[in-house]
């Protein structure tokens, strides 16, 4: 993931060819909502370079 100057996220990993094992097993949706919940609380980022939206681009 990369955060661009308007404090934009844009993932930039495939997630799917990565973890090809855990596929299928609904770690997903909550590895998802880990990632966004720290992204969005972590004190040390939001200092450095507030969030303010994720852009999930799967092309």
């Amino acid at each position: 993931m990369r955060i661009h100057k308007d404090n934009i996220v844009i993932k930039s990993a495939n997630i799917d060819d990565a973890l090809q094992y855990y596929q299928n097993k609904g770690y997903g949706p909550r590895i998802i909502n880990m990632l966004f919940d720290f992204l969005f609380t972590d004190e040390i980022i939001n200092s450095a370079c507030p969030i303010k939206r994720i852009a999930w681009d799967n092309a």
